[in-house]
């Protein structure tokens, strides 16, 4: 089809299209390789994201049920119920360790919260706890 010459025999405004041609190119695969990755990452992640977020939700839920027991009724039954549910925030250590580790992988904080909403839906949480999630608490 084309045969290409030396670099020598082509004129000097071949070389210059030449290589802006390939500039253009190589800034096109730089600029858009980041999105199958990312897409990727997130695929791969989503589900085991998705569990995380939510064991972690329930047992902030739990650890802060159980203080605001023990503050109104200090007693050893309420404190054992903190020091469990203190134990079960091993999993908001496993949801940070992962939420750390895509975000070294090059994953940004909306894709992360894009992870966290689709969570919701995966698990078709109904709306009301989906305002207990998004609601402002004291």
């Amino acid at each position: 089809m084309f045969k290409l010459l030396p670099a020598k025999k082509l004129p000097k405004i071949n070389q210059i299209l030449l290589f802006i041609f390939v500039a253009i190119v190589f800034f096109v695969i730089g600029a858009s390789w980041k999105l199958p990755y990312q897409y990727t990452l997130m695929q791969l992640y989503q589900k085991s994201y998705a569990e995380l977020v939510f064991k972690c939700d329930n047992v902030m839920k739990e650890h802060y049920i159980s203080k605001a027991k023990l503050m109104n009724q200090g007693n050893e039954q309420n404190l054992k119920e903190l020091w469990s549910s203190e134990l079960g925030l091993v999993e908001c250590h496993r949801y940070d360790k992962l939420r750390k580790k895509l975000v070294w992988y090059g994953l940004t904080e909306n894709e992360l919260a894009m992870m966290g909403l689709k969570a919701i839906e995966i698990n078709k949480a109904d709306l009301r706890k989906i305002v207990v999630t998004h609601e402002i608490n004291d």
